[in-house]
């Protein structure tokens, strides 16, 4: 049986213990993160917490609806079980109809059938880190070696929670509202406090940070959050950076997690890396 729950009754530690045996979780869903970008948020649970489907509550006007929320790619369903249409059909009918519109973005495992929803194919690119060092190092083109040797730019672990918090904040893409940046503040404190996170950098000899990312490291994907100074934006930092990552973790059956995108000249990027597609689905119902 499908039930409702508002989010004082959620059982997070059972949620997470579901999230921790699904095939398909991800730090997307996880119950701590939730509460960091979507602080009310609800759920539907199949029993007992054999499945659950988080609800990211908004309210406009005391009028509540749902919509994904902030740097959260995929929700939907997610459990150790397999995921058919008819468990997909039945979650979705079992959204109160009191939301009054639902745009939110399913997980990969949740197919394509969504029935009475309109839907947008969305992209992200993602990299299996499973290779040698070596041949993930060759995705740094000799352009961008030139010029990072060229700048004597370094890769550090010595920034700070509050600095890879600051740079990244400060040089989010133009796309990103302002009402966004507390959410941004609690992702970082909160993967820092869970233990899943390590924060880099890299700077200039003068010790001018051009570039700050948080990784996040759980259910074997490292997904990057990152930002760019103005004075880095050109110089192959945020490659540098992603490319020391790679050679930490090369050999081990991780995915590197680009976190997107859709957007042409950002998947090129990603693409550069040798990063493949991968696609789900947006849905909305006015």
């Amino acid at each position: 049986m499908i039930r409702y729950l508002k989010h004082k009754e959620i059982n997070k530690i059972r949620w997470d213990a579901c999230m921790d045996a699904a095939p398909n979780g991800r730090l997307d869903a996880y119950s701590w993160w939730l509460d960091a970008v979507s602080p009310n948020w609800e759920a539907l649970i199949l029993d007992d917490y054999r499945a659950v489907f988080p609800l990211p509550v908004k309210r406009k006007f005391g009028i509540p609806y749902l919509s994904q929320p902030p740097f959260t790619q995929q929700l939907g369903i997610f459990t150790g079980e397999a995921i058919t249409p008819d468990l997909v059909d039945d979650f979705l009918k079992h959204i109160p109809r009191k939301f009054i519109k639902i745009d939110m973005n399913m997980n990969i495992a949740c197919g394509n059938v969504f029935s009475g929803f309109k839907t947008k194919l969305c992209t992200t690119q993602a990299l299996s880190l499973n290779t040698n060092a070596e041949q993930l190092h060759r995705t740094i083109e000799k352009g961008d070696l030139k010029r990072i040797q060229k700048q004597q730019l370094e890769v550090s672990d010595a920034i700070t929670l509050q600095e890879a918090v600051d740079i990244a904040s400060n040089h989010l893409p133009k796309y990103v509202s302002s009402e966004y940046l507390n959410p941004f503040q609690k992702m970082f404190e909160i993967c820092a406090e869970k233990q899943v996170a390590e924060f880099s950098g890299v700077r200039n000899p003068q010790g001018e940070w051009y570039a700050g990312a948080m990784f996040v490291n759980i259910h074997g994907r490292i997904s990057i959050f990152s930002g760019t100074s103005p004075n880095g934006r050109n110089s192959g930092a945020k490659r540098l950076l992603i490319d020391a990552i790679f050679q930490k973790y090369a050999g081990q059956n991780l995915i590197f997690d680009f976190r997107g995108s859709n957007i042409p000249g950002v998947a090129q990027f990603n693409h550069s890396f040798g990063a493949k597609d991968e696609h789900y689905w947006n849905i909305v119902r006015p």
